[in-house]
C-alpha cells in the first residue's frame, strides 16, 4: 500500500513540475516580446536613441559610414582577383566580344574574354552566370538574364570593377531590357607581406597602430538602366552583352556614401554584402579558368613525354 502511495506522489509531483515549467516558459515568451518589439536603429531611420546601448549603436553606425564601410574580405578578394589575373596566361584568353556568327555556331558561351573598351583601357570580362526564368506578377512573363564582371587590371591589383546584371523581359508584343550595375572605381588591395611589414614599421615609429588600413568602399555606385524593345540600346556589344562603357544615362543612380542624398543604413549594408558575394563568384570563375589552363598544360606535357 505504501508503494502505491509513493508512486502516486511521484507522478503528482512530476505533473506539478512540468506544469510549472510550462508556465515559466510562457511567461518568458510573452514578457520577452515587449523587450524585442522595438526594431533596431539601423532598420528604422526615424528611431531616436534613448538607451545607452542605442546611443552606442548609433555611434558605431556613424563611424562605419564616415570610414566608408571598410571590409577586410572585400580587400582580400580584390587582391586575390588581381593576383589571379597575373597567373592566368593572357595568350590563352580569346579576344572579344565576338559576333553573331559565333553565338549561333559555338555551342557554349565563353567563360572569359579580354579586350579594350572605348577609352582604350584593357579589361577581362568574366561570365558569372546566365539562365532563363519567369515571373507571374500580373501574367506569366519569360525573361533571360546574364551576369558578367568586367575587371580592369592596374599596376598593383585592380583599377576598376564593374558587375552587369542584364535581363530581357519577353512580353506579348514587346519586351524590356534592364541593366543593373555595380561599379567600384577604386578597389582596395591588401598590401603584400613585405609591404605590410614596412608599413607596420613606419606606423610603429610614428606611435600608431600596426594594423593595415582598409580601403574605403564609399565610391561604390549602383545604376539602373531600362529601354523598350522599339529602341535599340547602345549598350549592347556584338554578342548581346552590355559593354563596360556606353553613352546612355541611367534612370537611377545611387552612391554608397552620398552626403547630399544618403542611403538608409540597412540598404548600405545590403549593397556591401551583395558586392562581396559577387566578388566571391568572380574569383571562383577565375580559379576555374586557371585550373583549366594548368590542366591543359599538364595534358600537353604528358603527350609530349610519350616517346
Amino acid at each position: 500500500m505504501e508503494k502505491k502511495v509513493n508512486h502516486f506522489n511521484f507522478i503528482l509531483n512530476a505533473k506539478r513540475t512540468v506544469s510549472s515549467l510550462i508556465t515559466v516558459s510562457v511567461f518568458f515568451i510573452f514578457s520577452g516580446s515587449d523587450i524585442y518589439s522595438k526594431s533596431p536603429l539601423w532598420s528604422d531611420p526615424a528611431s531616436v536613441p534613448t538607451l545607452p546601448e542605442e546611443v552606442a549603436e548609433m555611434e558605431n553606425i556613424e563611424k562605419q559610414r564616415k570610414a566608408g564601410f571598410p571590409d577586410y574580405e572585400i580587400d582580400a578578394l580584390h587582391a586575390a582577383i588581381g593576383r589571379m589575373l597575373l597567373r592566368i596566361d593572357p595568350s590563352k584568353i580569346p579576344e572579344g566580344p565576338g559576333n553573331f556568327k559565333e553565338l549561333t555556331e559555338v555551342p557554349f558561351t565563353r567563360k572569359i574574354i579580354r579586350g579594350k573598351d572605348s577609352t582604350g583601357k584593357d579589361f577581362y570580362r568574366v561570365r558569372i552566370r546566365e539562365g532563363k526564368g519567369y515571373s507571374t506578377d500580373i501574367y506569366p512573363m519569360l525573361y533571360t538574364y546574364r551576369v558578367d564582371c568586367y575587371l580592369y587590371p592596374g599596376e598593383k591589383g585592380l583599377s576598376q570593377v564593374i558587375f552587369h546584371f542584364y535581363r530581357i523581359n519577353h512580353g506579348k508584343d514587346n519586351y524590356v531590357r534592364e541593366i543593373r550595375r555595380f561599379i567600384h572605381t577604386a578597389p582596395g588591395n591588401l598590401p603584400e607581406p613585405g609591404e605590410n611589414q614596412e608599413a607596420a614599421a613606419g606606423q610603429e615609429t610614428a606611435g600608431t597602430s600596426s594594423v593595415a588600413k582598409l580601403a574605403s568602399n564609399a565610391d561604390v555606385m549602383v545604376e539602373y538602366y531600362e529601354a523598350p524593345s522599339k529602341i535599340r540600346p547602345s549598350w549592347e556589344g556584338p554578342d548581346g552583352v552590355p559593354l563596360p562603357v556606353f553613352d546612355y544615362k541611367p534612370l537611377l543612380t545611387f552612391k554608397l556614401m552620398d552626403e547630399n542624398n544618403p542611403m538608409p543604413y540597412r540598404r548600405q549594408v545590403a549593397v556591401v554584402r551583395r558586392y562581396r558575394r559577387m566578388l566571391r563568384t568572380a574569383l571562383a570563375s577565375l580559379e576555374f579558368v586557371y585550373r583549366s589552363q594548368e590542366l591543359e598544360k599538364a595534358l600537353i606535357l604528358e603527350k609530349v613525354m610519350e616517346f
